[in-house]
């Protein structure tokens, strides 16, 4: 979506954990079918190496003008599990990026998707497999940042996500999607959450291409012959290999 909204492309960092999970395998999918017009990338870090993330930070930094692109960075570094729950904290690595290479920075913030009692784990995909909302803020540029005294400037981006959208008691989850739901629990004896819900989008997806409809064809009559690297991803991720 914000590749969409700004018409550059976006990368977002992650931890190299997600290389094994779907969303790296729909990054790789992304990647492999679409190659240099793929409007999105996932950069992933090692968590053990400090190093490692100053050195992605610090590409991106030297060569974005060269090539404009924007960063999705959660800041938290994890996933919250209740709704309401603020931002904490905001590397101030992340804003030292901003100022040396005038980045501007863009607050960003998702409500609606937790439960007002803390889920006992984090979850892939909204409360009930209802909606989620985006709220995309005002532009900061470096050089507000710049001109506040160093320890105010992580504190200021961290209060600008923080005032965007419902907050602490006042965010609520949104509707629950009670027929998807039942679309997904239908399959979860043949595959997981995961691949259960990534086909039921599929099928419910309004406009559908006619290549992918064509593979959903073929999988519905168990054809899995002849397939393109891609749609070999695809059946994958799906759970249908």
């Amino acid at each position: 979506m914000i590749a969409a909204l700004t018409g550059i492309p976006a990368e977002a960092i992650a931890k190299q954990e997600h290389r094994n999970t779907w969303l790296g395998q729909v990054s790789n999918l992304t990647e492999s079918e679409l190659g240099q017009q793929s409007t999105t990338r996932m950069l992933f870090f090692d968590r053990d190496d400090q190093a490692d993330m100053l050195r992605i930070l610090n590409n991106f930094g030297a060569t974005v003008h060269a090539h404009p692109r924007s960063l999705l960075v959660h800041v938290d570094g994890t996933r919250a599990t209740q709704a309401g729950q603020p931002v904490e904290k905001v590397s101030s690595v992340l804003i030292d990026l901003a100022i040396k290479y005038t980045i501007p920075i863009i607050p960003v913030r998702f409500s609606g998707g937790l439960p007002v009692e803390a889920s006992s784990k984090r979850l892939e995909f909204p409360l009930g497999f209802g909606g989620q909302d985006y709220f995309v803020g005002a532009q900061i540029d470096a050089s507000e940042l710049a001109a506040l005294p160093y320890v105010e400037r992580a504190k200021s981006v961290r209060s600008l996500i923080n005032g965007l959208g419902p907050t602490g008691n006042t965010e609520m989850p949104l509707p629950q999607d009670d027929e998807f739901a039942q679309s997904v629990k239908a399959q979860l004896a043949h595959r997981s959450e995961t691949q259960a819900v990534l086909y039921s989008a599929l099928k419910t997806l309004p406009d559908l291409g006619a290549r992918m409809q064509r593979l959903l064809e073929k999988i519905e009559a168990q054809d899995l012959t002849n397939l393109s690297t891609e749609e070999k991803m695809v059946t994958t991720l799906l759970g249908y290999s």
